[in-house]
């Protein structure tokens, strides 16, 4: 029986592996539509606001399915073959009364994760990680400009669907579990679990945001027992906001978050008060359905 920090060490080179092979296929893309391959490496120098359009949405293809899909896949077989889907806990799907229930956590969640980007916002941030995070929302508004229904599907499925499969597959499927066995402890496997989501990102304004998202979803895991759940959750948070946006159609160049205001103290304590309330309900629902 192999240890978890072994396999954690397998993964985190099929991790760097497939993040390697996402950089050598997109080169492949890019000479297939036409660009010379100076061309292309001068625009990968120059950042996410000097890459085409269609570049930009083959790059997140390829980097969710090579770095995040494939690599939790292989480690699924490589150490589980016989039991890939009981080891990621994907045999038993959630009922509706379940589903129902984790989605308002996650709405009720909402607040907390409104006043953790206030706080993010006080934190110092160097250059660099700033020109990171104005590349990630440059890369992010390319591909959220979306002017057919074809590419409203096409944005749903690399934003909101393989997203939702690969990260949870690899962050609750494999970190949370293996950190777990590790730990002897399911609270500190869920926020180790949840750190590594949020920094692995490298989008250092929305660090806390996506830290208290991890732990709302890896508690959804961890109650329910199955990964079904953090992967609908993981799907209804981002295709929402896609589809909000396709249908509003609004602007993003003209979002200023920076003038958006504060939350109010007390819908941070109501939202609280009934994320702690459903959560209840639904450890004792899942109890009694064991």
């Amino acid at each position: 029986m192999r240890s978890p920090l072994y396999k954690l060490f397998v993964f985190t080179a099929l991790f760097i592996t497939g993040t390697l092979m996402a950089g050598l296929m997109l080169g492949v893309i890019a000479l297939a539509k036409g660009y010379g391959l100076a061309e292309f490496t001068e625009m990968m120098g120059e950042g996410a606001l000097s890459l085409p359009a269609d570049i930009v949405r083959a790059s997140l293809w390829v980097q969710t399915l090579t770095t995040f899909v494939l690599p939790a896949i292989i480690f699924g077989l490589l150490f589980y073959y016989r039991s890939f889907f009981i080891y990621f806990q994907l045999t038993k799907l959630p009922t509706l009364s379940v589903l129902g229930l984790s989605a308002v956590i996650l709405i009720a969640g909402y607040p907390l994760v409104q006043l953790s980007y206030e706080v993010n916002q006080l934190l110092p941030v160097s250059d660099w990680m700033r020109d990171m995070e104005q590349d990630a929302a440059a890369m992010l508004g390319e591909i959220l400009n979306m002017n057919s229904p074809a590419e409203y599907i096409a944005t749903l499925l690399m934003v909101a669907v393989l997203p939702a499969i690969g990260e949870e597959l690899v962050f609750r499927g494999i970190f949370q579990k293996q950190f777990a066995e590790w730990t002897k402890s399911p609270l500190l496997s869920i926020w180790i679990a949840a750190f590594v989501f949020s920094a692995i990102h490298l989008q250092f304004e929305g660090f806390l945001p996506r830290l208290v998202l991890g732990g709302i979803l890896g508690h959804l895991y961890y109650w329910t027992k199955t990964l079904w759940v953090p992967i609908i959750i993981h799907f209804i948070n981002n295709g929402v906001q896609v589809s909000a946006l396709y249908f509003s159609e609004i602007d993003l160049s003209q979002i200023d978050e920076s003038s958006s205001e504060k939350i109010e103290w007390w819908v941070v304590l109501l939202s609280t008060a009934i994320l702690f309330i459903a959560s209840h309900l639904l450890i004792k629902m899942t109890n009694k359905s064991e």
